[in-house]
């Protein structure tokens, strides 16, 4: 049985970053620390909020993949989206075009938190963090890790999905079964999981036994 979803779009409900110095959000406070103070804010501001996010994103996909009625709630990304382009000055419109997309598509992603999650293609969220001139591990978690993850490459994924594939003899339907997911045309063209949402992704991983947050440094297909 394929996987599909059918869900409530959640009411717009706007959380507070988890990590603010000053008016900064996820970032070192201008003035200079103390060196353990520094390194205080380096484990509390970086990893923890980068952390605590993830398991947040975690849990909320999780639920989603539940299906079973109860509300997700994901890291406040609508309010990052936001901010990042408050902060370059530009209207949602013009980020609307900068993307080439309607300006309804972009003005959902600073109402629903969820939106980059079950909706926005990788693809997109890439391109978006390109022209809001932030990563992706801020849009989605606040702020990048304290060490960079590891980076996975979508051939990689293919590589492995093969090999499970050879080393469970099972056929390319039993394996999208077991993804709840189509899997015949990127293991084809890999390239294509960009055109997934992190949502989707994210069971393609599963069964290839990667992290779909290692995914996320892909360059942009051209």
């Amino acid at each position: 049985m394929r996987f599909s979803i059918h869900r409530q779009r959640p009411a717009n409900k706007r959380l507070q970053p988890t990590a603010v110095v000053g008016n900064n959000v996820g970032k070192f406070s201008e003035r200079p620390l103390p060196m353990s103070r520094e390194r205080l804010w380096s484990h509390w501001g970086y990893c923890v909020a980068f952390d605590e996010e993830r398991a947040l994103a975690e849990r909320a996909l999780e639920l989603a993949d539940m299906d079973s009625g109860g509300e997700p709630v994901f890291p406040p990304v609508s309010n990052r989206f936001l901010r990042a382009r408050e902060a370059l000055g530009l209207t949602q419109s013009e980020v609307a075009a900068h993307w080439g997309e309607p300006p309804s598509m972009y003005m959902d992603l600073e109402l629903y938190d969820s939106e980059a999650f079950d909706v926005l293609s990788v693809e997109d969220l890439v391109k978006l963090a390109a022209i809001l001139q932030v990563s992706v591990q801020y849009l989605l978690f606040g702020s990048d890790p304290l060490e960079p993850l590891a980076v996975t490459s979508y051939p990689e994924i293919v590589r492995q999905l093969r090999a499970r594939m050879q080393a469970s003899s099972m056929s390319v339907n039993q394996l999208s079964d077991a993804a709840g997911w189509e899997l015949a045309e990127f293991l084809d063209a890999p390239e294509r999981l960009a055109t997934l949402p992190i949502f989707g992704l994210r069971w393609v991983c599963r069964v290839a036994g990667v992290d779909w947050a290692t995914t996320l440094t892909n360059p942009r297909p051209a």
